[in-house]
């Protein structure tokens, strides 16, 4: 029998595989630590790049609270998988078609956070709701 979790974001249980523990334990620490409320996150987004005529998810997006615009990206990698810069290259991808402020990268143990500023991605720590985020 498979273990299922629920999910407070998508309001249902789902399958609590490697990749989606990391996904709960970093909602729970952005809406308990970093303090953003679970309306502004999104699990599992899905956005088109149709210049690729591809399908692609979003882990978590956490949306700006004045624009609703997205203002973090998280992409949540198993434990097993170490953080690359293949993985960075994957959420700049993402986050092209995205355009949040911060992108976020886990594997549960190590966390990366880049912040955009002028175009230029620098290391830096994931804001607290309370931050300004405009």
């Amino acid at each position: 029998m498979k273990k299922m979790i629920f999910d407070r974001i998508r309001k249902k249980y789902v399958t609590l595989l490697p990749e989606e523990c990391v996904r709960q334990k970093m909602i729970l620490f952005l809406t308990k630590e970093k303090k953003f409320p679970e309306s502004l996150l999104s699990v599992e987004r899905k956005i088109v790049d149709n210049g690729n005529f591809r399908s692609l998810r979003t882990d978590i997006v956490v949306y700006d609270k004045d624009s609703h615009k997205p203002f973090i990206l998280v992409e949540c990698k198993s434990e097993k998988i170490k953080i690359t810069n293949q993985t960075i290259k994957q959420i700049m991808e993402y986050n092209s078609l995205i355009n949040a402020k911060f992108i976020v990268v886990t594997n549960g143990k190590e966390i990366l956070c880049l912040g955009r500023e002028k175009g230029k991605y620098e290391l830096t720590k994931i804001p607290n709701f309370c931050t300004k985020t405009t």
